[in-house]
């Protein structure tokens, strides 16, 4: 393993690069898990982005269990190096996704809770190995509460309750189409959680899994829309204004504007990150930045 990282080291870019397309197995897997990625943690020096990265990473390694299956790769032995590298995935995930600020930690959490559901229905992933890893998850420590049926059944309900309110209240501005396609997946979920209340608690939990990640789509969409309101206990949107760019970010951390123009030095963390030289930045929701127009940005 050492050898393959020093390569990796002396070789460059190429390299490092190529790594992060590898699956387990491939030769270049440990420089995609060993080196790649703890450079992307070094870099990683708040509590959102830590959580963010954990989050990212562990749909990675859903990805990539998806992607051995495709190719016929997921034997029992895989399986279970991937089924043991998921769990301790959430775990980390999980305890960073509690350190987050709270509408980071909220989302972050149902992200957890999809990649999990999608890695349960991978192709070929063995029964009583997929019963073992719901059980190592519902049983930890780290576990975030919700898995407790009667806690998330609770917990769903009042987002998709608190969702239904919103569309209602707001149906006039919102376009038709948009309007019909949400209240489409806020019925979803209300019908998968009166499912739910019929079915064994494996099967209750997966309907529960299907109706948290309709609410978060519906969420998501509506935080494009408007400016939400969170409940910072519950995490719940309550409210959305729509007056309000959605573009311009605060988290607690500054305030980033999407509409930063030539010359404008962007403050983030309450220092100077770096300048756009020209063009127009676009930053989204979850805090990647681009630039459109002939400019760059330096940071």
């Amino acid at each position: 393993m050492p050898f393959i990282i020093l390569l990796a080291v002396m070789i460059g870019g190429g390299t490092t690069f190529a790594a992060q397309g590898a699956v387990p197995g491939d030769f270049l897997y440990p420089v995609k898990t060993q080196f790649n990625e703890n450079v992307r943690a070094a870099l990683a020096v708040s509590a959102d982005s830590e959580a963010k990265l954990q989050t990212d990473l562990l749909e990675e390694r859903v990805v990539e269990a998806q992607k051995l299956s495709a190719q016929g790769k997921f034997t029992a032995e895989t399986s279970q190096s991937v089924s043991s590298a998921i769990v301790a995935q959430v775990k980390v995930a999980t305890k960073a996704a509690e350190k987050s600020s709270a509408v980071l930690s909220a989302n972050l959490k149902s992200q957890i809770k999809i990649a999990v559901a999608n890695y349960l229905n991978t192709n070929n992933l063995d029964t009583a190995l997929a019963t073992e890893v719901s059980a190592s998850l519902a049983a930890s420590e780290l576990a975030t509460g919700e898995y407790d049926i009667a806690a998330y059944q609770a917990s769903t309900k009042t987002r998709t309750e608190a969702l239904a309110g919103i569309l209602q209240k707001y149906q006039s501005e919102l376009d038709a189409k948009v309007y019909v396609e949400l209240s489409a997946k806020v019925d979803a979920a209300t019908e998968l959680m009166v499912e739910a209340q019929t079915k064994i608690e494996a099967e209750a939990r997966l309907a529960l899994d299907k109706a948290a990640a309709l609410a978060t789509e519906v969420e998501s969409k509506l935080s494009t829309l408007g400016q939400a309101e969170v409940d910072s206990s519950s995490g719940v949107i309550t409210d959305i204004n729509f007056s309000v760019d959605p573009m311009i970010i605060d988290r607690g951390e500054g305030n980033v504007d999407a509409s930063a123009t030539s010359g404008t030095d962007i403050q983030i963390n309450g220092s100077n990150k770096g300048a756009v030289d020209s063009g127009v930045l676009n930053t989204n929701i979850e805090g990647e930045t681009s630039v459109r127009g002939s400019g760059s940005i330096n940071l």
